[in-house]
């Protein structure tokens, strides 16, 4: 199957949603499995200045996925009776930890810019986007979850460090709500 990916691969690829490595992606999942919705592979990129910055996360969150500009609730657990979306942190008070101990969780994110960044740089660029997983998921980074972000820099343009990673945030934000948002056929 990986050597077919790579031979059906092009450059034009912007497939989102349950498609590929976010296929068997859930969010929600703090009611459990059957109570979750589709999570999944989101990308997105911006420019700050001459440097480009292009974000891809995959989304399997025990959370929900929150837009951070209206607050609401896009995609997560609902209630089993209304439909509704749940409050998260309510309900992790009232549930024991062997209710969702064995559901497995990860959001992870790549940041990839034409800056030029060395180690340090990379891992604070790193650190500062991780922001966006909290921004996007409610709750986020808890025991069950395995949220990790990473920097990689391709070029050697000149670029501040400290707007690099806080546009990365937000672009980290914007891609987990296109993983949900965005459901490839």
């Amino acid at each position: 199957m990986g050597y077919a990916a790579c031979e059906n691969a092009t450059a034009d690829e912007n497939r989102q949603g349950r498609t590929g490595v976010g296929a068997g992606a859930t969010v929600g999942k703090i009611l459990g499995q059957h109570h979750s919705m589709d999570g999944g592979i989101g990308s997105c990129a911006a420019k700050l200045e001459e440097v480009t910055i292009g974000v891809l996360v995959v989304v399997n969150a025990l959370g929900n996925i929150i837009d951070p500009a209206s607050g609401k609730t896009v995609a997560g657990a609902r209630h089993p009776k209304t439909g509704k979306f749940i409050d998260p942190i309510k309900q992790l008070s009232s549930l024991h930890r062997t209710s969702f101990s064995q559901i497995s969780n990860t959001t992870l994110a790549v940041i990839a810019t034409d800056a030029q960044l060395d180690r340090l740089q990379a891992t604070k660029v790193a650190q500062m986007a991780q922001n966006g997983i909290a921004k996007a998921i409610m709750p986020a980074h808890t025991m069950f979850d395995g949220d990790i972000t990473f920097a990689l820099s391709v070029g050697s343009k000149d670029s501040e460090i400290n707007a690099l990673g806080a546009l990365g945030a937000e672009l980290v934000a914007q891609a987990i709500l296109n993983a949900v948002r965005n459901q490839s056929p």
